[in-house]
């Protein structure tokens, strides 16, 4: 404490502002370190992890700052893939207040009993939001529907989108 007295021993205010003004603008710069920081983090996709075993199946770049990520899935159900992706919410959110939703509530879609028209789905959330800046990916989950083409053939499978978006 003695680099904060004076020649004649005691405090210089010379002293004690100088170094409180080193110590601001430190704080001052960190601040604008971390906040360049955050905003660069969304400025790529908010990647969640697909559901194990998930087989690529495309993507689609919709824009430079958009794309769809498609997966199938053999052997496990859409719910199960549902419960998967829920546990990520709680994950990402540290609770369980986000949920996947699924649409219709009950029952399938009215025309779902058509060729290549998916019965129900089931849509998850994920968003991470700053100022001024946002990511998010929503995951949906469809089982799958039989199509003449063999690569669009996905009869047996659940379906998994994520449809991401993020700042330029």
């Amino acid at each position: 404490m003695s680099f904060m007295l004076g020649r004649d021993g005691k405090i210089s205010v010379v002293r004690v502002g100088t170094i409180a003004a080193v110590v601001g603008i430190i704080f001052v710069v960190g601040g604008i370190a971390a906040f360049q920081v955050d905003q660069n983090s969304f400025k790529s996709p908010l990647d969640v992890a697909p559901y194990p075993n998930a087989e690529d199946w495309g993507q689609d770049e919709l824009s430079r700052v958009s794309r769809t990520l498609f997966y199938r899935v053999e052997g496990a159900t859409p719910e199960e893939v549902a419960a998967y992706y829920q546990q990520k919410l709680n994950e990402l959110y540290g609770n369980s207040e986000e949920q996947c939703k699924r649409n219709p509530s009950a029952g399938d879609f009215p025309d779902s009993n058509r060729p290549g028209v998916v019965p129900y789905e089931i849509t998850c959330l994920f968003e991470r939001s700053g100022l001024n800046a946002n990511q998010t990916t929503v995951v949906k989950i469809q089982p799958g529907v039989a199509s003449d083409d063999p690569e669009l053939n996905s009869l047996g499978m659940t379906v998994i989108s994520h449809d991401q978006r993020w700042q330029p």
